[in-house]
This record gives C-alpha cells, sequence and structure tokens, in this order.
C-alpha cells in the first residue's frame, strides 16, 4: 500500500484489512498481526523488517515453547503441527 499508493488514512485501514482477510483466508488470525501494517507504514520501514524483528521474534517465541515443554515441564508442545 505504502509504496503503490502511499501512507493516508484509507490506505492505513485498506492494509489492516487486506491482511485480517488474508489471515483469515489461510486461517491464521491474530489480531494483534493487523497492527504491522501499521506500524511499518507509519514508521517508514520496508519489507525486510517484517522478516527482521516480526518473524524471528515468533520463532524464537515456538522454539523457547518447545525447549521448555519438550525438556522442562515434559508436556507436549505443540499438540500437532498443522
Amino acid at each position: 500500500m505504502a509504496h503503490f499508493l502511499g501512507v493516508h488514512e484509507w490506505t492505513l485501514g485498506l492494509a489492516v484489512g487486506l491482511s485480517i482477510v488474508t489471515m483469515m483466508l489461510t486461517n491464521t488470525i491474530h489480531p494483534p498481526a493487523g497492527a504491522n501494517p501499521l506500524l511499518i507504514m507509519l514508521a517508514g520501514e520496508n519489507w525486510h523488517f517484517l522478516v527482521t524483528p516480526v518473524a524471528s521474534g515468533a520463532i524464537l517465541m515456538v522454539g523457547f515453547g518447545y525447549v521448555y515443554h519438550r525438556f522442562i515441564s515434559g508436556q507436549v508442545y505443540p499438540n500437532q503441527w498443522l
């Protein structure tokens, strides 16, 4: 949105709406993720910003959860991968 149409009130809303539609189509709904388009557009960041803090943070959280449950609590985590 920001690259093609600029940062305006309506493009911010459209970007969030498209992210929610994409999450609904892929059955990966996570309401706080709707803030990612706002953050990227308002901060003037590029696509690399999604990979560095967002994706790497998500991978780290799942990794720590797996290690904790597997080796400390002894519970199965996750119950299923897909």
